[in-house]
Order: C-alpha cells, then sequence, then structure tokens
C-alpha cells in the first residue's frame, strides 16, 4: 500500500530524471572522442537492485533501450559479489548487449549496506574495445564475434572505490585509439560518479523506503499508461514482412517476418518466420531485438509516458533461438544496432500499421557506411572516422505530416557532425550536400528528401569500408505509401567510378582526390499518393524536391511547366483514368 503522497512519490521520480539529465551533460563535456562528445551516440540510465530501469535521459535510442539487458547480464554474473563503489564495464553481445562497440559502465549505489540503485553510461567507443581484426569493430568479413573485437564480459575495473589499474590498463590498452577510448571511459566514470552524489543526497532527504517506493510508482505509472494506450487498439493479429539486402558477403534477401497480436492490454510481438542467423556481421542478439522492437512501439505511444520498465510489462516477445533476431551464441554482430535493427523496426511498424494506421511512423533508418581509419596527416595520430556526417537522409511520412529531410527521427538525442566540425576533426572535405530531386517517397503525406553528399580525401591514404543497406529494399511507405528512393554509394576515382552493390561491403584503400559520393534516401510516403492535394504537389515542385515529370508520374497532378499552377481538368481526368485502369502511381510498393 502507497504510503506517501503522490506528489512526493512525483517529485522523487523527477528528481531521477533530472540526475540522468546531469550525467548526460558531464559525459558530453568530458568525453575525448567524437562520437561521443560530438556526435553524442551513448546513453545513461538509472536502474534499481532488481535491474529495472526506472530512469534515462534522452540519448540514442538503441542504446537507451538495450542498456537494461547488459545491466542485468551485469547483476547475473555478480549478483551475490557488489559492493559499494564497485564499476563493472560489460560489452558482451551475449550477456545483453549488442554489438562490442557498444559498452555499458554500471556502478552499484548502496545505502547504510543496502543495494538500491545502479547508474550505468552506456556509449558507443571509437575502436569496440579492440582486439578486432579491423578498426572499429565493424569487420564485413567477420563469421563470429571473435573476428569482430574484444569481447568483453562482466569485468570489474574498480573494487570497494578502489581502482583496479592492471585490468583498467588491460581494456585501455586493446583499444588502438587509447587517448579516445580512455577519455569516453573516465567520462563514463565521471557519469555515475555524479550520480552517485546526487543519489546519495536524495536518499539522505527522503530515505531508501521512500525512494523505492517512488520507483514502483513511477514503474506502475507507466504501464497503466501503456495498458491503456494498448487497451484502445483493435483486438486481432497482424502480419508483415520486411527485407535485409544483405549481411556485407555470405547472405542476401535476408527476410524478416512478425506478427502482432493485441489482446485486450496485452501485445504479443513474435518473430517466427524470419529467416535463420546470417553467416556475417548482421544478427541482431536479443537485447537489440527488444531494443529496436521498443523503438517501434515507443513511435505509437504517447510521448509523455515516461520511458522506464513498465512500459515492458504488458509486452512478449518471441524470438526464435539461432535466427537472426536471436543468434547462438558466438555469431557476429557489429551491424546489427544498424542492420537488422533498422529492419526489426520497420517490420513491427508494417505489422502495427494494420491495427493502427493513423498512429504509425518511419521509426528506422536504413544506412550507407563508409568507415575510413588512417592517419591524419595534420597530426600523425590514428583516426577512424564512422561518417556521421554523411548519414543524414529523407525521414518518412507519418499521418497528417511529411518527412522531414537532413535527418533521422530514430537517432533521438544525438546530434550528427556538421560539416565544418568533421572537416576539423578529419582529414576530408566536404564539397557537397544537398537534397536529392524526387526521392521522396510519394504519399498522401510525402517522405522527406534523401541527401547527396561527397566527401574528399586530403593529403594522405587511408582504408576505407563502404556498405549499402537500403538499396535493393529502400524505407518502406506505410498504409498505401510507396518507398523513397534507394541507397547508393559511389566511390570515385581517376581509374573510374565503382559503385557499391546493396548488401555488400566493398573494401578498398583510397587515396588523395578520391572522392565517396554518397546518395542516401529519401523517406516513404504515407496514404494514397493519389488523395495528396495537387497545390502540395506543386509546391513541392516549386521547392525543388519533385519535379514536374514525377507529379505526374507519382501523383497524378498535371502542371504548367510556365508557372507551376495546376492544371485542374487534365489532373482529374488523370488520376480517374488511372485508378479505373487499375494503374496506381509509379513510386514503388510498399
Amino acid at each position: 500500500m502507497k504510503s506517501t503522497d503522490s506528489i512526493t512519490l512525483q517529485v522523487i521520480a523527477e528528481r531521477l530524471n533530472t540526475i540522468v539529465g546531469e550525467m548526460t551533460v558531464t559525459l558530453t563535456r568530458t568525453a575525448r572522442s567524437p562520437i561521443a562528445n560530438e556526435t553524442r551516440d551513448f546513453s545513461v540510465a538509472i536502474f534499481d537492485a532488481r535491474g529495472r530501469l526506472v530512469a534515462q535521459s534522452l540519448g540514442c535510442p538503441i542504446l537507451m533501450g538495450a542498456m537494461k539487458w547488459s545491466v542485468e547480464g551485469i547483476l547475473k554474473d555478480f549478483r551475490h559479489d557488489l559492493h559499494d563503489g564497485d564499476m563493472i564495464l560489460n560489452n558482451d553481445p551475449y550477456c545483453g548487449g549488442a554489438h562490442m562497440g557498444d559498452m555499458t559502465l554500471a556502478m552499484p549505489i548502496f545505502y547504510k549496506n543496502r543495494l538500491v540503485l545502479f547508474p550505468a553510461a552506456r556509449s558507443h567507443q571509437v575502436d569496440a574495445g579492440g582486439g578486432g581484426v579491423k578498426p572499429g569493430g565493424f569487420n564485413p568479413e567477420a563469421r563470429n564475434c571473435f573476428e569482430e573485437s574484444l569481447r568483453i564480459p562482466p569485468l570489474r575495473i574498480c573494487e570497494r572505490g578502489q581502482m583496479k589499474w592492471d585490468i583498467y590498463d588491460w581494456v585501455i590498452r586493446n583499444s588502438r585509439f587509447k587517448e579516445w577510448f580512455q577519455g569516453d571511459i573516465d567520462a563514463m566514470i565521471a557519469s555515475c560518479r555524479i550520480a552517485e552524489r546526487r543519489i546519495h543526497q536524495l536518499l539522505d532527504e527522503f530515505g531508501p523506503e521512500t525512494v523505492v517506493e517512488a520507483l514502483e510508482y513511477a514503474l506502475d505509472y507507466s504501464e497503466r499508461r501503456v495498458r491503456s494506450e494498448i487497451e484502445g487498439w483493435p483486438d486481432g493479429t497482424y502480419e508483415a514482412s520486411s527485407y535485409l539486402d544483405g549481411d556485407g558477403y555470405y547472405n542476401f534477401d535476408i527476410h524478416f517476418h512478425a506478427t502482432v497480436t493485441i489482446q485486450g492490454s496485452d501485445l504479443k510481438v513474435d518473430f517466427n518466420g524470419s529467416s535463420p542467423q546470417v553467416r556475417g556481421f548482421a544478427n541482431s542478439p536479443l537485447g537489440n531485438t527488444w531494443s529496436w522492437t521498443f523503438i517501434a512501439l515507443c513511435g505509437v505511444l504517447d510521448p509523455e509516458i515516461p520511458k522506464n520498465e513498465g512500459i515492458f510489462r504488458p509486452v512478449s516477445l518471441i524470438a526464435p533461438e539461432g535466427s537472426v533476431v536471436n543468434p547462438r551464441e558466438g555469431a557476429a554482430t557489429g551491424f546489427c544496432t544498424i542492420h537488422p535493427g533498422a529492419e526489426i523496426a520497420e517490420v513491427v511498424t508494417l505489422a502495427l500499421s494494420k491495427a493502427i494506421p493513423n498512429r504509425v511512423g518511419t521509426m528506422w533508418d536504413k544506412k550507407v557506411e563508409p568507415v575510413i581509419s588512417g592517419i591524419d596527416p595534420r597530426t600523425g595520430k590514428p583516426y577512424l572516422s564512422l561518417n556521421f556526417v554523411m548519414m543524414n537522409g529523407g525521414d518518412g511520412a507519418a499521418f497528417c505530416h511529411d518527412g522531414w529531410g537532413g535527418l533521422c527521427i530514430t537517432r533521438g538525442g544525438m546530434a550528427y557532425t556538421t560539416v565544418e566540425m568533421s572537416e576539423v576533426q578529419y582529414p576530408h572535405f566536404i564539397e557537397e550536400r544537398e537534397f536529392i530531386q524526387d526521392s521522396c517517397g510519394p504519399g498522401r503525406w510525402r517522405g522527406g528528401p534523401g541527401v547527396k553528399t561527397v566527401e574528399r580525401m586530403i593529403d594522405h591514404e587511408a582504408s576505407a569500408a563502404l556498405m549499402v543497406w537500403g538499396g535493393k529494399y529502400p524505407s518502406s511507405g506505410l498504409c498505401g505509401g510507396k518507398h523513397g528512393s534507394p541507397n547508393r554509394c559511389i566511390l570515385q576515382r581517376e581509374t573510374g567510378d565503382v559503385e557499391v552493390p546493396p548488401g555488400r561491403c566493398l573494401e578498398s584503400q583510397v587515396i588523395p582526390g578520391d572522392r565517396i559520393c554518397i546518395f542516401k534516401g529519401g523517406g516513404g510516403g504515407w496514404g494514397d499518393p493519389y488523395s495528396r492535394p495537387p497545390d502540395l504537389v506543386a509546391a513541392d515542385v516549386s521547392d525543388g524536391y519533385t519535379s514536374i515529370q514525377a507529379a505526374e508520374r507519382d501523383y497524378g497532378v498535371v502542371l504548367d511547366p510556365r508557372d507551376l499552377s495546376v492544371d485542374e481538368k487534365k489532373t482529374v481526368q488523370l488520376r480517374e483514368s488511372r485508378q479505373a485502369d487499375g494503374n496506381g502511381p509509379k513510386g514503388g510498393s510498399s
């Protein structure tokens, strides 16, 4: 029974949210790598003594969702051997992790010898913990996780407040980029230490019993809100499929199937029917699959619902062992946080669109990934660029909203690197960056435009791994909307251009003057393109998003090329004749 008034309980819950906000600021300001301090590819959270998520700050959504499983792995291994002042690292894909590039640091907080809370930070490390065949842990040829990086199961680096410097040093020395890696690990430690101080202040003020009561209050509140939303959805079973171009080298046309069952306030997601695990590095461990499933679900829930353990309670998940969404221990997982993560969110959203069409939007992003490593001629130091500056593309449409261009909604609190900062950080020059005409997925509400980026190498040779997903299977449209334009990557050099096939990886040395040209596709549309008002199509043509030819081809809208006015009579005739003939818009199928 609740013994404390609701206002006090809510105040405590909000204090925890403030603490994770301060953790975020601390990590941003003290981290050393551009991945953390510029792009903010990290998340922080607070868990209770049972490993339940009780508070988190806005961060990278995939890390926000997956951290829970890493902390549970730490608790499982150290349940009877935790002490005040301990700090534990974990990047193991098969102990709650995703890919080994994402490392979690957790710190148990004791109050009068009682374990109460567990702040944690999870950050993408520049060399994935080191130890892999390729810098950064992205090894498209990997056939198991041991060819990707150094697998670090829950490992105590600080015990009872005393750093274990031999273990700490061993972890740091396994990275090719020690300065960045050490700086980021120290920033994660600082983030948890600031949480430790603030949590002790909170416990001193309210006492552990009241704080624990506030945690239960917050979790129960979120559960009630989520169940209330699900109860408003039509009961039934809804199915969908999506596809991944390939795993980089070995398997192609990888299938994802989701069956979503809604019954009262309960929701079940079943991935039976998905492809078996693949040979390459595009397998999704269970924690990653859970995380991307909830990215899709949170996209259709009221955004005001606190994102804590309570949102998980009404949902059950079935992911067959040995499948691409739950591989057996040892399978390669290096790219799972991007692909097949995107396809997991996509297939869950496509299934939900059949139940609640007016609530779904594009909660995924299909990537073109140029990973470049070399020696910066300006400093003589090694660098690794994940090229966040080239990742922005078109966002998908939703009911009543056109997609935005030049961003990706699934990055949450991440801030993609600007052109100017990219050129400061890396010996690369951005020659072009512009929207791509006719890249928006047609729909009643259209997708956002894709982005073309051209990057030129300067004064040095480097190794590049160029990977294309969403080339054969671009971003799906929703509820009758059509898919966006496909992703493309072209390596431009004096000897001729080389285009990277979808689902495959091109590994090559790049030299001064070589250019990497990325066409990041547009987002999918929502709804029948023929229901888009002609004046909005004309506005898109005026803005350069859509050509006159595409307006007629995809929307059945005829424009006067002199002033871009709508020829209403011809537009009505064209739309009616195509619909009568069963000839829909030509923008591709959802």
